[in-house]
């Protein structure tokens, strides 16, 4: 009767410990919505190793770039090409180096947003 207690209680803690991981890796996702022709937010702060999520919530297409910032805020190489967005779909991305970086969307000019991406 013990062992079968401990048992029940080993299977408890391991469906507990995958659930909980699951929820941690849900946590991770940082999103950044297309709305009104604007990013929200316009500045974000992700983590290496984080989903970033771009969210469209118009009725109509857009077509995101991400690109890294230099020193003088002038856009450099293109880390994420540009991809035509439908409506109210989502992509996700994940950076391999810290840094800024600039999403813009090529199609409505001054959709912008700054990424900040940390260890």
């Amino acid at each position: 009767m013990k062992s079968h207690v401990t048992g029940l209680i080993s299977v408890a803690m391991l469906v507990s410990l995958l659930f909980s991981s699951a929820r941690a890796d849900d946590s991770r996702i940082v999103q950044i919505i297309e709305k009104d022709i604007l990013y929200n937010p316009s500045s974000i702060t992700v983590h290496l190793n984080q989903k970033l999520r771009i969210k469209n919530d118009d009725p109509f297409f857009h077509k995101s770039r991400i690109s890294v910032l230099d020193n003088d805020n002038k856009e450099g190489e293109v880390v994420m090409p540009a991809k035509k967005e439908e409506a109210h779909t989502q992509q996700d991305f994940k950076f391999s180096m810290p840094g800024h970086y600039k999403i813009r969307c090529m199609v409505h000019d001054g959709m912008t947003a700054v990424i900040n991406v940390v260890n």
